[in-house]
C-alpha cells in the first residue's frame, strides 16, 4: 500500500499488497492519516473492557493469560456463568429444566444483562456504540458508559 495515498476512499490500493519495508516515520505518517480520516466513523461492540467486567474476572484473567480478556473470552465466561445459575434454579441438568429455568432467568453479569423472551432471544443486553473523535476511540453509548457525546452528523470526507 503507498502511503502518499491520502484519498483513501478513492485509491485503488490494496492493504493486502503492502510490503513495504520502509517502516518508521512513514508508518506514523499514515497512521495519522488515517486517524484523521476516522473521525466521525462509528462502531459498536457487546462488551467494553473494564466497564461492565467485573474486577474479578478481569484481574484473574489477565493474571492468568498476561493480557486483557477479549470480546470472546468475556461472551464465553458469562454464558457459563449463566448456564450455571439456570441449573442451580432448575435443580437439575436436565435439558428442557435447564431451558425452562433460563427462560425465567433475569440476571447482570460481567459482559452485560442477560434475559430472553420465550423464544430464548437476548431482549436485554445493551450493544455500545464507539466513535472516533480525532484518533481517539471513545463510547458514546449508552450515556452511562459514555466518555463523550456523539458527533452527528458524520462529517463528509473532505472536513476530516
Amino acid at each position: 500500500m503507498r502511503y502518499d495515498d491520502v484519498g483513501m476512499g478513492q485509491s485503488s490500493s490494496n492493504p493486502k499488497e503492502r510490503n513495504d519495508q520502509r517502516s518508521g516515520k512513514r508508518d506514523w505518517i499514515f497512521l495519522g492519516i488515517a486517524l484523521a480520516l476516522a473521525t466521525g466513523m462509528w462502531l459498536y461492540s457487546r462488551w467494553i473492557v473494564r466497564a461492565l467486567a467485573a474486577p474479578e474476572f478481569f484481574d484473574s484473567y489477565k493474571k492468568e493469560f498476561g493480557h486483557e480478556p477479549s470480546y470472546h473470552s468475556a461472551a464465553g465466561y458469562a454464558g457459563c456463568m449463566i448456564y450455571v445459575e439456570g441449573v442451580k434454579r432448575a435443580g437439575s441438568i436436565d435439558a428442557d429444566k435447564v431451558r425452562d429455568a433460563l427462560l425465567k432467568l433475569d440476571m447482570k453479569t460481567m459482559f452485560g444483562e442477560y434475559k430472553v423472551d420465550q423464544d430464548g432471544f437476548q431482549v436485554a443486553h445493551k450493544m455500545v456504540l464507539f466513535q472516533w473523535h480525532e484518533g481517539r476511540k471513545l463510547t458514546v453509548w449508552p450515556d452511562e458508559l459514555s466518555a463523550a457525546k456523539p458527533h452527528f452528523p458524520t462529517p463528509p470526507w473532505n472536513q476530516r
